[in-house]
């Protein structure tokens, strides 16, 4: 999702590599903060973890394109993507998790880039920050125990 999100942005905005190298190491550091804090493996927290992240990430790196302040914008736009994707759980069709997961991750790819868009045209100002979304996400994740009636895996 991450490249397919850049890729869009550097031949619409005619940006150079060194920008998209950029935005990976936000997209990067976005990563590691949800890695470390909470979890991007679908099996431990379910949809959540992984479609969740990759969009953050994908939003992070796509507003700092945009000309998103790092401190504020960026953050908004993370959290923005991530909050449309808590308590997605993984519920594989036929047993193959590959069939939702290649649509979750479209559609999470153009949420990603409103989130940025949103992010910048707000300039940053939200009343939840990322990183109250990445705890939520680890709460929800212990929540969605595969022991618990109903839930997926």
């Amino acid at each position: 999702m991450v490249p397919a999100v850049l890729r869009v942005l550097q031949e619409t905005l005619h940006l150079p590599d060194e920008r998209i190298h950029q935005a990976l190491l936000v997209a990067g550091l976005i990563g590691l903060a949800m890695a470390a804090n909470a979890s991007i493996a679908g099996a431990e927290v379910g949809c959540q973890g992984e479609v969740g992240t990759a969009s953050a990430m994908a939003a992070a790196a796509a507003c700092y394109l945009l000309g998103g302040d790092a401190e504020a914008q960026v953050d908004r736009a993370a959290e923005t993507a991530l909050e449309h994707y808590l308590g997605l759980t993984c519920d594989p069709v036929y047993g193959l998790v590959q069939i939702p997961c290649i649509e979750r991750n479209a559609a999470a790819a153009v949420a990603a880039l409103h989130a940025a868009s949103l992010a910048v045209l707000c300039r940053g100002e939200d009343r939840i920050s990322f990183d109250t979304a990445v705890a939520a996400l680890a709460e929800i994740g212990r929540d969605m125990s595969p022991k618990a009636p109903g839930v997926r895996s």
